[in-house]
């Protein structure tokens, strides 16, 4: 017995495909990147800059840009821990692109973002390069990159609904 299809079930099967269409749209569909800085907070990028390159400068100038830059601020010890290990390593002796190159990458560890996750590992190996030519030991080195990635914190509220 062929039996043929009703409207109704006709319809759903025109239907079917668009249905289908949505849904890969919806699961496949990424939120867009993360903002740039904004104006000020590019001016605190410029501000830990020349910071940076001035001396004496004390811990607490560092940690509190550090801790400027985005909504969620790192963790106190973290920060301080490398507020501390910057300083010990000298970044005056960097130039002015070294220094702003390090400002930019300490900023993308400290700013939580929905898609900031994924520049993290670039933006340690920055920090870990850029350091090494002040010409730093390498276990001055391994202690600023271990405190940039404590520095480094998950959103406590990532965003579930983007679609």
């Amino acid at each position: 017995m062929n039996r043929r299809p009703s409207d109704e079930e006709m319809r759903w099967l025109h239907a079917l495909p668009i249905v289908v269409i949505a849904a890969l749209a919806i699961t496949l569909w990424r939120p867009a990147a993360d903002a740039p800085p904004s104006p000020g907070q590019e001016q605190t990028i410029i501000g830990l800059a020349a910071v940076l390159g001035s001396r004496p400068v004390s811990a607490d100038e560092i940690d509190n840009r550090l801790r400027a830059f985005g909504r969620y601020p790192p963790d106190p010890r973290a920060s301080r821990t490398l507020a501390r290990a910057l300083i010990a390593c000298g970044t005056e002796r960097l130039d002015e692109p070294q220094r702003k190159r390090l400002a930019r990458n300490l900023y993308d560890v400290a700013v939580i973002g929905d898609s900031r996750v994924e520049s993290v590992p670039t933006a340690l190996r920055g920090i870990q390069q850029t350091v090494a030519t002040t010409g730093c030991g390498q276990s001055a080195i391994d202690e600023i990159v271990r405190a940039a990635r404590d520095v480094a914190r998950v959103d406590p509220t990532p965003r579930q609904d983007w679609w």
